[in-house]
């Protein structure tokens, strides 16, 4: 996550808030596993469940009371140690999250790979817990995703397998400002930030065209394809529109739909030239939408993409 160029104070507020709020959901998510282990691993009313904290500290000096195969939790965690004191700091003792940038990062490349580390750590210990509570055969049967309240959340699944703390590079303002247009990390990550297909070609048409990407349509969906997404890029002077989408076919009905799109996005961003891109097209693709001048991009390497897409732009 890159710290924008702009509205920089702004986002310090908003990123500071997000930040206290995840250190609780942290917590929270600690306390449900409590109750979970409390109910299933000693005697009714025993063991403290609405506290994981309590717990904890309950079971490191009782472990006798507690059945075996929950001792994991009569241990020092110190990833729940660093959680419940930060949280604590907040909720009870009325401090605040210290939030600050470099200009490339936040709190010099600290603060997101740590929140990644303690998500991971809690989620390591839900694993071994979700072990002792259910079948292993129970287990196969569930899709692995990573789930909170029953909703599929993408970023979660990005931020522990992806994230890669940004450094200072030529293309640094680039993607801050696709970061800025996107409206939110989630979006960003979506189309491939920071190293994904989609992204490499926005960031390097923008580049190569010397324009900026100011506008950005991202629909979410949980199967994780790209679908109908809109771009636009403008140098000052000219405003190009990029459609994008993981997967095309070559019959009148897709087509028509393709072509629909771009003119929706040409009417309402006034764009001088636009190009529709696909990844993974089944039938032979025409040269040009139907009945216009916008060119059908199709390939799977980033690099040739964005040759076709800057001489379209460009031309």
């Amino acid at each position: 996550m890159e710290a924008p160029e702009i509205w920089r104070s702004h986002d310090l507020i908003a990123v500071s808030v997000d930040v206290e709020n995840y250190y609780v959901m942290l917590q929270t998510a600690c306390d449900i596993m409590a109750d979970v282990v409390a109910t299933l691993g000693a005697k009714k009313a025993q063991a403290p469940s609405e506290s994981f904290h309590k717990l904890n500290e309950w079971a490191q000096k009782n472990r006798g009371r507690l059945d075996p195969a929950y001792h994991l939790v009569a241990a020092p965690l110190s990833w729940f140690g660093e959680i419940n004191s930060t949280r604590t700091d907040v909720v009870h003792r009325g401090k605040t999250m210290l939030v600050y940038t470099d200009r490339v990062t936040f709190n010099w490349g600290r603060l997101i790979p740590k929140l990644r580390d303690l998500t991971q750590a809690m989620l390591d210990f839900s694993e071994s817990l979700g072990r002792i509570v259910v079948s292993e055969n129970d287990r196969k049967g569930n899709p692995k995703r990573k789930i909170i309240d029953g909703v599929y959340v993408p970023a979660l699944g990005h931020l522990l397998s992806q994230y890669a703390v940004p450094k200072k590079s030529e293309t640094l303002k680039t993607a801050a400002r696709c970061l800025i247009a996107c409206g939110g990390y989630v979006e960003a990550a979506y189309i491939g930030y920071p190293k994904g297909f989609w992204w490499k070609v926005l960031i390097s048409s923008s580049k190569k065209l010397a324009s900026d990407i100011v506008t950005a349509i991202v629909p979410v969906n949980a199967s994780g394809t790209v679908h109908d997404c809109k771009f636009v890029l403008s140098d000052g002077n000219k405003t190009h529109g990029l459609v994008a989408c993981d997967n095309g076919t070559a019959d009148a009905a897709w087509l028509k739909g393709a072509t629909e799109s771009v003119k929706q996005l040409q009417l309402k961003y006034g764009t001088q030239r636009a190009v529709f891109v696909v990844r993974c097209m089944k039938g032979v693709a025409p040269q040009f939408l139907p009945g216009t001048q916008v060119p059908l991009v199709v390939g799977v390497k980033p690099t040739t993409i964005t040759k076709k897409v800057v001489t379209a732009l460009s031309g």
